[in-house]
């Protein structure tokens, strides 16, 4: 993985020491991994755009969760040499554009304007989603309300 600079290297090295949990570990794992994958690929003359979904899927072995997701997406957007164009092409998934600053979180669940909770639960359920072992209905009504 290449960074933008000799510092954001050696603060990401010694960050990854202090990182004691499972959880963290993982995001780190993924987001190097998912880096040097398309660092490879584009070293060949693949442009991040075409490949970094592939590549993403490529990389999540241990099925990370769309929060840890959104974590890797932060961090490399923040210290790899391709960060910014990673987080341009995350944030117009989302339809995002390219000037707003940040990172999309992908967890979050944002209902279309207009858009009920149950025709979203049937909209997951269409597209093979199972939400009831997810969530259930009265889950994503609180959440929908701010209570979840």
């Amino acid at each position: 993985m290449r960074f933008l600079n000799v510092m954001l290297q050696l603060e990401w090295k010694n960050e990854k020491k202090t990182i004691l949990d499972e959880y963290g570990t993982e995001i780190v794992r993924y987001a190097e991994t998912w880096a040097d994958m398309m660092e490879e690929r584009m070293d060949n003359g693949e442009k991040l755009e075409d490949i970094a979904q592939e590549t993403s899927h490529r990389a999540d072995v241990n099925r990370i969760t769309g929060n840890m997701y959104g974590i890797a997406v932060r961090l490399l957007s923040a210290a790899w040499v391709h960060g910014e164009r990673l987080r341009v092409w995350h944030n117009g998934k989302y339809g995002v554009p390219p000037e707003k600053e940040g990172v999309v979180n992908p967890a979050i669940i944002t209902l279309p304007e207009g858009m009920s909770v149950d025709d979203l639960v049937e909209k997951l359920k269409d597209n093979g989603y199972v939400t009831t072992e997810i969530m259930t209905k009265d889950d994503l009504e609180r959440l929908k309300n701010g209570v979840l």
